[in-house]
């Protein structure tokens, strides 16, 4: 079964912005992670799931349902954090979860065990009774995440979810999404945060300009690259590297000071430093490491995936 089905949906905001004719199926159970940078398109698929954007063309079913602008059938089925959460600021923490849960049916006993329990997993259990105008962005950040989990939804849709907060809570919520995983619930991620995601997603697509370019399990995306080494270069000043014409060099991407290539092996990388010198480059710094994730992705968009 299909918890999200999209085939040749389309929202283009602009050529190459919005989604662009994206095919794909989020099987129940799944923890899928659309990684992709700012602008790349992940923000408007994922809302489109929510029916919160028109489709512009193609099809969408989210947990049986058709969706489209004001679809709203799917919705109590869902627990959604996006960017941005709007919270009533004159009241607590709590109170503002607690409308939530008892929005999607929770009471008494059981809302207070589900609530106690994420409150104290995201560390906000000391300050669930000060009022939301009070927290920090991370704070308002991690109730947003409890308020879409709260109720055990069969599907959570969750937008950049690591973006403010804490590296403890970081963990706490990679464990809490694997869990979920591991008793049959859907979760629907769309962030940037790849290395983050690696450890969660049971299966990752990468999506640029609109499209989604690769799709495969993280360690089928890493093993593409897993023969390749990762050699990052900074330089003393920001003199301007063309990109070397020799073979076995897969991707070489330059910001500024800082340089980064996808080789064949560590053989290469004399050739390397010595094209680098021979435009001009002096190199302040050299490390070579193991292909990632991150790299899989740099190497099927030719983009650097920031954080």
């Amino acid at each position: 079964m299909l918890a999200v089905e999209a085939h040749e949906l389309v929202r283009e905001h602009a050529p190459g912005r919005g989604v662009c004719g994206v095919s794909l199926g989020v099987r129940a159970g799944e923890c899928y992670a659309v990684l992709g940078r700012n602008g790349s398109g992940k923000s408007t698929l994922t809302r489109l799931l929510l029916g919160l954007e028109p489709v512009g063309g193609g099809r969408l079913a989210v947990l049986g349902c058709p969706v489209t602008l004001g679809s709203r059938g799917h919705l109590r089925r869902l627990g959604v954090a996006l960017d941005a959460t709007p919270h009533w600021d004159a009241l607590t923490g709590w109170q503002n979860a607690a409308f939530v849960a008892s929005a999607y049916g929770l009471r008494d006993g059981e809302l207070e065990r589900r609530l106690a329990g994420l409150f104290g997993l995201a560390g906000l259990a000391p300050h669930r009774d000060e009022p939301v105008a009070t927290y920090s962005f991370g704070m308002r950040r991690k109730l947003a995440l409890i308020e879409a989990l709260c109720h055990e939804p069969d599907l959570v849709v969750l937008d950049e979810p690591t973006a403010g907060v804490d590296e403890q809570f970081r963990v706490a919520l990679a464990g809490l999404l694997r869990t979920r995983r591991d008793r049959g619930a859907t979760t629907w991620l769309a962030a940037n945060d790849v290395d983050w995601a690696a450890g969660v997603a049971s299966r990752v697509a990468f999506m640029e300009a609109g499209r989604i370019v690769a799709e495969g399990t993280p360690d089928e995306l890493a093993r593409e690259v897993s023969p390749l080494r990762e050699v990052c270069l900074t330089l003393a000043g920001c003199v301007a590297v063309p990109p070397p014409a020799f073979d076995g060099l897969r991707v070489f991407v330059q910001e500024g000071s800082s340089v980064r290539a996808l080789v064949d092996g560590p053989a290469l990388l004399p050739r390397l430093l010595e094209h680098v010198a021979a435009a001009g480059g002096e190199v302040a710094r050299v490390e070579v490491s193991r292909s990632t994730l991150r790299d899989a992705f740099l190497l099927k968009t030719g983009k650097e995936l920031g954080q």
